[in-house]
């Protein structure tokens, strides 16, 4: 069993004043080259990934963000790489992802404000980076939401990100286990008006069932152990909401 899992908890007033703050948890331990930064909106001006480049940029570290090839031009120069997905209860078997991820150990940056009735959070958001024929088969696949949650056996993000208002404020989420930090996306979009992309609790999206099968990150919610940085005055209520749809206690 796992031992217990940090997941940081970042609040201030606005998105830049939380990045700013949580910069110093990502870079703990950091060394080499600057973090690949991929956004789960797929956009090159998201919102947090925006800010976490100009956190970083202050730092002395220019980061570079990937994100989707959209269009036939744009897809043809695309440079892409194989990589195998070795499932434990699968035949092994290749997909092709965008170049830069092949050899990454990414953050995923996840804006709930932009993604909460959509998707992808941070399970799931290697799917936006497929070759498209290799994502048009995804697709068609009955069990897609399963096999998007396998590429993470091809490539392992190093920090899943979240953030998103909160309150009066705004808070900011971020975990090495990238299970936990998509149960706190899934958990911060259900605050967010109109319909959602999983009408379940979070521990029951298949995305989530399918990831603790393979054993991506936690399996229970005692797993989980919650750190704040930061005045949660007028944020209680709703990380209290939060943390009860996972189950986790603070």
């Amino acid at each position: 069993m796992l031992a217990d899992v940090p997941v940081h908890i970042v609040t201030g007033p606005d998105a830049p004043f939380a990045v700013r703050n949580a910069i110093p948890i990502l870079l703990a331990g950091f060394s080499g080259a600057p973090p690949l930064l991929v956004p789960s909106t797929g956009e090159s001006e998201d919102s947090l990934l925006s800010a976490v480049r100009s956190a970083l940029h202050a730092s002395g570290l220019i980061a570079d963000a990937c994100v989707p090839a959209h269009g036939p031009g744009r897809v043809i120069r695309a440079a892409w790489a194989t990589v195998e997905i070795k499932a434990p209860d699968l035949p092994r078997h290749r997909v092709r992802v965008s170049h830069v991820l092949a050899d990454a150990s990414p953050w995923i940056m996840c804006d709930v404000d932009a993604v909460a009735r959509t998707g992808p959070f941070i399970l799931d958001v290697f799917t936006r980076y497929l070759h498209p024929l290799d994502r048009l088969r995804l697709l068609a696949d009955r069990q897609r939401e399963r096999r998007a949650a396998d590429l993470n056996l091809a490539v392992r993000p190093a920090w899943g990100v979240i953030g998103g208002h909160a309150g009066t404020g705004y808070l900011l989420a971020a975990s090495r286990d990238p299970v936990a930090a998509e149960l706190f996306a899934l958990a911060m979009s259900e605050l967010m008006p109109g319909p959602h992309r999983s009408v379940t609790g979070p521990w029951e999206d298949p995305v989530v069932q399918r990831a603790t099968e393979i054993e991506l990150g936690v399996t229970i919610p005692h797993q989980i152990a919650l750190t704040i940085h930061g005045d949660l005055r007028g944020m209680r209520p709703t990380l209290d909401r939060i943390t009860g749809r996972i189950g986790v206690d603070f």
